[in-house]
């Protein structure tokens, strides 16, 4: 009996072995008659077992999976270093018959890009998106297109005004929950912080919700919003609810990505309470966002001429409650089914809230680590508002100078580090499509083939960027943006095409302000590039410039240091001397290290192995200046 079954096993395994030689065989084969320089891997990197397996084990030797492709992410921890030691800025990976593209090339970017019929998205990855229905992201074709053609319109300047407006708000009322009465100045989890006031701005622009934060006073709704949504954003049960809006949303986006993945019967009967909460909280955020749906619509019906500024308002306008449509079918015309609306709300939320609070996070962050562009933010905000107070700063006059100055170089710069999707996907179907190769040579994409558009990469090859030091394309450095301040102008800017041309596009505008230094195109994607860039970008740039501008208009930001030395310690240290540029030092080296190698990525790119706190303090009262 153990001889039958050890034979089995042995038949089996030497099965498997001449399976997997012959898969790989077949791979080399087809990435040899592609052209494209290629690896060959021992494992398929997106493989459930292997994603598992990496998330398990691999915290008992990070350094190891870091330091070579076996990692998930390892396009974050090694960047341009992969595509300079293949000496090819485009390469294939070959695990058996899967075969993945990588490239940080701008030009064979920009073909991809270009070509959405030729390198669609992966919609199939993207499916579990559709939690409450399809959407612009998880779709292709002319279903794609009709809910482009639906979702663009509202992020238009109406809106980034709303979001300006809104952003000042809510900043303020966060300002005062770090230093207001029975407040300290210590920030411990700028993260939590920023993704409280994300939530809130994209509530109201993007919901017309308003959510004060727990010790701000609520202002009434304007008047543009209906007067049945005033509660819903109350800290209050409504009826019909087992919680409130914003515990609901809470809850949805802090584990998001166990609701995409996990089957909804295993979060219903886990033992642990969060995972029964977090599928209360996916169908109470469903019921919610159905009322607001319904309401708008029958203020739509009401005032069919009135012009909202928040999302809603225009898509509660594009919405069908047929019968035929409720069933998921579009309809005919620019308009979308009820499941398909909602399924858009959620993707604005999950894409609108997660890049913001990201960015303002790391704004923040990286900031208080370099007092010099502290200073430098604060000195452009006293040229451009003078003694004028917030609640006299205007959208159209303020923001395209926060864009074109020191405002819009640190918000660039936080976007080349730390692009929200590290890895762009697209794919090709059942046939190979060609490309040209920097060198002139045209390869072949084989069929069926993943790709990844390296962001990471490309947004730190030395080539397409200037320097302002040496050595310095993986350091903070807003002024390589400012042209006058870059030593080593090393890539041409290449004029946009027309804005204004965006029939396709939406309203989204060039990434980068006419006044700063424009990247070769293809070079800077954290919106990515062409047709299926990002709707939001706009509404995402506003709102940190205004978070910024609110900010440090007053007041400044340092890292805590509450761990080696108390306040009264720090006082006690001279200004300058060696014992504060050593207690800070010690901040900054755990700063640095949490931005490096303790970022990770789940849906987005984020801190997830460590907190860096921050204090927070009006200006002229900081404790470690010229540090």
């Amino acid at each position: 009996m153990l001889f039958n079954v050890l034979l089995v096993l042995l038949a089996a395994t030497l099965f498997y072995c001449v399976k997997t030689y012959r898969a790989y065989r077949r791979g080399i084969a087809t990435a040899k008659a592609s052209g494209i320089p290629y690896v060959v891997m021992p494992v398929y990197l997106m493989s459930p077992v292997w994603l598992l397996l990496t998330r398990v084990f691999g915290q008992s030797s990070p350094r190891l999976l870091q330091q070579n492709l076996l990692a998930p992410d390892w396009a974050w921890h090694l960047g341009y270093k992969v595509f300079e030691n293949m000496g090819s800025d485009t390469f294939l990976t070959i695990a058996g018959e899967r075969v993945v593209f990588y490239t940080c090339s701008p030009s064979v970017i920009m073909q991809v890009t270009g070509r959405r019929v030729d390198f669609p998205k992966p919609i199939r990855v993207y499916a579990v998106l559709n939690l409450y229905g399809t959407n612009v992201i998880s779709t292709e074709g002319a279903v794609w297109r009709q809910h482009r053609k639906v979702t663009a319109p509202p992020f238009a300047d109406r809106n980034n005004e709303l979001v300006w407006s809104e952003t000042l708000d809510q900043t303020q009322a966060l300002i005062k929950s770090w230093i207001g009465d029975g407040h300290k100045d210590r920030a411990e989890n700028v993260a939590d912080d920023s993704s409280k006031l994300a939530l809130n701005i994209i509530s109201r622009a993007g919901f017309g919700v308003r959510l004060a934060w727990p010790d701000a006073d609520a202002d009434p709704l304007p008047s543009d919003v209906p007067a049945t949504l005033e509660n819903i954003g109350d800290n209050v049960l409504s009826n019909g609810h087992t919680m409130t809006y914003r515990k609901a949303l809470d809850t949805l986006l802090h584990k998001v990505y166990l609701v995409l993945v996990v089957p909804h019967s295993w979060l219903k009967h886990s033992p642990f309470k969060s995972h029964n909460q977090l599928l209360t909280a996916f169908h109470e955020w469903g019921q919610y966002m159905n009322q607001i749906l319904t309401q708008n619509i029958e203020a739509v019906q009401e005032k069919p001429y009135e012009v909202r500024k928040d999302l809603i308002g225009t898509l509660a306008s594009s919405t069908s409650t047929s019968k035929e449509t409720s069933e998921g079918k579009s309809s005919k015309g620019a308009m979308l089914s009820w499941d398909e609306t909602i399924g858009n709300m959620f993707i604005f939320i999950i894409a609108g809230h997660e890049t913001s609070a990201n960015l303002i996070h790391l704004c923040l962050v990286m900031l208080a680590c370099n007092p010099y562009y502290q200073a430098r933010l604060q000195q452009d905000l006293d040229d451009i508002f003078g003694d004028r107070p917030p609640t006299e700063w205007d959208y159209y006059r303020d923001v395209p100078k926060l864009f074109g100055g020191v405002a819009g170089a640190i918000l660039n710069e936080i976007l080349r580090l730390f692009p929200s999707v590290i890895n762009i996907p697209k794919c090709t179907h059942d046939s190979p499509q060609s490309l040209t190769l920097d060198n002139g040579r045209r390869v072949f994409v084989p069929a069926n083939t993943y790709m990844n558009l390296s962001a990471v990469a490309v947004h730190r090859h030395p080539k397409y960027w200037p320097t302002v030091k040496k050595d310095d394309i993986n350091t903070f450095q807003p002024d390589r943006w400012l042209l006058s301040t870059t030593k080593d102008n090393q890539s041409q800017a290449q004029p946009l095409d027309n804005p204004s041309s965006e029939a396709a596009d939406g309203p989204s505008g060039p990434d980068v302000s006419s006044t700063l230094f424009r990247p070769t195109r293809g070079a800077f994607i954290p919106f990515s590039e062409g047709p299926r860039s990002c709707l939001g970008r706009r509404f995402s740039q506003v709102e940190v410039l205004a978070a910024l501008a609110r900010i440090f208009y007053r007041h400044s930001v340092e890292l805590a240091v509450d761990e080696w030395a108390s306040v009264d310690e720090v006082d006690k240290m001279p200004r300058g001397g060696p014992e504060r540029t050593e207690v800070w030092g010690k901040a900054k080296a755990r700063a640095d290290l949490l931005t490096t190698k303790g970022m990770a990525t789940t849906i987005t790119l984020q801190m997830k192995r460590g907190k860096v706190p921050i204090r927070v303090v009006e200006r002229g009262q900081e404790k470690f200046v010229g540090v």
